[in-house]
């Protein structure tokens, strides 16, 4: 709602230029004059990415009563850790660069340090004045960059450079605070930054980690660490990870497997990885499963399934009686939380009897739970027992695992403000924090009484690390720009909106409607513009009109255009007039998808007389063509798992009355040598891509792409 409202506000001239182009303009490669009709229509679209996440964050942190980034844990381990490192905090102008291609982060940057830019401007200046740049309204400037100063009176490059300056000594003194109590030591296993990790394994056999890694330069994949000599190796690469937890990930030690998640960021599907001939086995397509733990009494496979907005704890069994040669074929619901309940990072006890969670309500509090796996599996949801460890708040208990005896939990926490390793006793329920960290540990597992594994933050991503373990841990508090902030401008908690529900929020009064929708109802005039092209040496001008429904299933595009002989393009040395005839241009495009079925697939209906081409004022490539040409595009996806993808095109166009062939343009006609009057081409693809890339990558990096193109062309002549 936010990018809605800081989008869509308009000022007087924004809504004249919309009446004068009969909506907001959307650019387009075939006439980029429609970028500056756009800019006209809807200014502060052209605002960078990091603007519209950052206010958005903000603002929804406090009407959330701050609950949100702006107030988050993660953004002030980002910074701090950055300052402590020496780190380079990127330039408005490097952070649209190289801070989203060569930063493990990639594109998140915008959400932290947008999120941090507008925080800070509201610390210095008041929230209020930052809705005001924001705003677009009567007397407000067009542009972000031009507004800024309108209403701070200086450069937004001078104030990014004064928040640059305000956050490194905002962390040093956080960074002051947190060595008051000894820091917690740590020995680097591998010098290799990591990027993102996912929850990770310990094989005590091979003395090995299992993890699955996202970085840049590597495909992401799980990977092995070999904790004597801190060698990483490559196992399994991973289809469709997400950014930070890779993928799902356990370990049967049992049967020496590894189980994992693809197409993380979709419906997701549960794999096997053999540690013992290195395959990988697809198990279930599309099953819509994550936060995987691993019953090592009956091995089978929990997790959490999340659909339409409910989250049901499910569990996914070895052995199928209705399908005995297949495993883990099927699944089985087992508890479905209440609307607004999450739960996640669960993990079994060794014998099988407990199982715990991180479970997050509607209000955002997050919680620690053990519940009992035997009420979890008699189907009564009202009789489930289960105990509350601790309420941890907003601070998520993450990543806490049983010890191989049962008897502890271990995990991390940022509780304190830092993310620090914590131990659960599995009888008492007693918690002790075990580190003072000043950047973050995460995803600890115990090795001896003397050090536990970790992933400990660093600037460029997660390192594997030996933490060692001390006793009598004291931990210091930091300071949060957030909390600073709301101290300094009280007005922010005003901001707060409460969660609707029924005795804030009365629902009768919400009026929907429902019935089936017909694109084709829907169509209507989105916008209109004036164009400029090129044909052959003229230059000429003309008008474009785009027709097309709220979803986009169904458009017209029609444009008209004139090229009067006498309008010479100076860009262009040829010599030669056109034709009287040829000096009017008119084309339409009929759009249409269908989304399901034999005949799904996008089809374009097309036609033309004299086509005109902008490009063709610049050239050498000529794409205009005398006469009228019509025809048909097809495309069908008969393979869409992405990025696996295979399509098939058809096409079939006409042409009549050409003078130059429509594919050639060194090729003319004027020797009679083709009849002129009716020219087919017909022509057919199958185009394959699997193509992968790390994150941050420009361009894929590895995978296959080719096509099959058939086409053939036929004339009277």
């Amino acid at each position: 709602l936010v990018h809605i409202a800081a989008l869509d506000n308009a000022s007087k001239s924004d809504l004249f230029y919309r009446k004068l182009f009969n909506g907001k303009v959307k650019s387009s490669n075939d006439h980029p004059i429609s970028i500056f009709y756009s800019y006209l229509t809807s200014p502060r679209y052209y605002s960078p990415r990091w603007l519209h996440e950052g206010i958005a964050v903000f603002v929804e942190t406090w009407m959330d009563g701050g609950k949100g980034n702006a107030l988050g844990n993660y953004d002030e381990m980002f910074f701090r850790t950055r300052v402590l490192e020496n780190s380079r905090i990127y330039s408005a102008q490097g952070l649209a660069s190289a801070g989203t291609s060569a930063d493990f982060m990639s594109k998140a940057n915008f959400y932290y340090y947008g999120t941090r830019y507008v925080s800070y401007l509201a610390h210095e200046y008041g929230p209020t004045k930052l809705i005001e740049w924001i705003k677009r309204k009567d007397g407000s400037k067009r542009g972000f960059v031009n507004n800024f100063k309108h209403i701070y009176g200086f450069p937004i490059s001078k104030s990014w450079d004064n928040w640059i300056a305000f956050e490194k000594e905002f962390q040093k003194e956080n960074i002051k605070k947190l060595k008051e109590n000894p820091v917690s030591e740590d020995e680097l296993i591998t010098d290799k930054v990591l990027g993102g990790v996912s929850h990770a394994y310990h094989d005590k056999k091979r003395n090995k980690i299992y993890v699955a890694v996202n970085y840049p330069g590597k495909i992401p994949h799980i990977a092995e660490i070999d904790l004597d000599s801190g060698k990483i190796k490559r196992l399994q690469d991973v289809k469709g990870p997400t950014l930070f937890n890779v993928t799902s990930l356990i370990y049967d030690k049992k049967n020496d497997l590894l189980f994992y998640t693809t197409d993380n960021d979709d419906k997701r599907d549960l794999n096997s990885y053999n540690l013992r001939n290195g395959k990988s086995k697809l198990l279930q397509e599309d099953f819509r499963v994550g936060d995987l733990a691993f019953n090592k009494v009956d091995e089978s496979i929990w997790g959490v399934k999340h659909m339409n907005g409910v989250s049901t704890l499910v569990k996914i069994p070895k052995f199928d009686k209705e399908n005995p040669t297949k495993q883990y074929s099927t699944w089985k619901q087992k508890y479905t939380l209440s609307y607004g309940s999450d739960m996640f990072d669960i993990d079994i006890s060794p014998d099988g009897l407990n199982l715990s969670a991180a479970v997050t309500d509607l209000n955002g509090n997050q919680y620690l739970n053990i519940y009992d796996m035997n009420s979890l599996s008699n189907g009564d949801k009202e009789n489930i027992k289960y105990e509350e460890v601790f309420n941890f708040d907003v601070s998520s208990p993450q990543s806490f695992k049983y010890s191989d005896d049962g008897k502890y939990l271990m995990g991390s926490s940022y509780y304190s403000g830092v993310s620090n390793i914590f131990k659960v006793d599995a009888k008492s329920l007693e918690i002790e924090i075990l580190t003072n960290a000043i950047t973050g540990y995460f995803r600890p597992i115990p090795l001896d009484k003397q050090k536990i594994f970790s992933f400990k933050y660093t600037s460029d991503g997660f390192v594997p690390v030996f933490v060692k373990k001390l006793d009598n841990i004291e931990v210091s508090g930091i300071d949060f720009l957030g909390n600073n902030t709301v101290k300094k401008y009280p007005e922010l908690k005003d901001w707060k909106k409460d969660v609707p529900n029924p005795t804030n929020f009365d629902e009768s009064k919400i009026d929907p409607k429902e019935g089936l929708y017909f694109p084709k109802k829907e169509v209507k005039l989105n916008y209109s513009y004036p164009i400029v092209v090129g044909y052959k040496n003229k230059v000429g001008v003309g008008y474009k009109y785009k027709y097309q429904d709220p979803l986009g299933l169904k458009s017209v595009e029609l444009e008209f255009s004139y090229t009067p002989n006498s309008w010479k393009n100076n860009l262009d040395d040829s010599i030669g007039d056109i034709d009287k005839d040829e000096e009017i241009h008119a084309s339409i495009n009929y759009s249409t998808s269908k989304l399901t079925g034999f005949l799904s697939g996008t089809y374009n209906l097309f036609a033309s007389y004299n086509k005109a081409d902008f490009y063709d004022l610049f050239g050498p490539t000529k794409r205009s063509r005398k006469g009228l040409n019509f025809g048909l595009d097809i495309n069908h996806s008969l393979v869409y798992d992405s990025p696996k993808n295979l399509d098939l095109n058809l096409g079939l166009s006409g042409y009549y009355g050409l003078n130059q062939s429509p594919e050639f343009q060194q090729i003319n006609f004027a020797n009679k040598d083709f009849n002129t009057n009716l020219f087919y081409n017909f022509y057919s693809s199958f185009v394959y891509r699997n193509l992968k890339g790390s994150v941050g990558a420009v361009d894929a990096e590895k995978g296959i792409k080719s096509a099959l193109t058939i086409s053939s062309a036929m004339t009277e002549g």
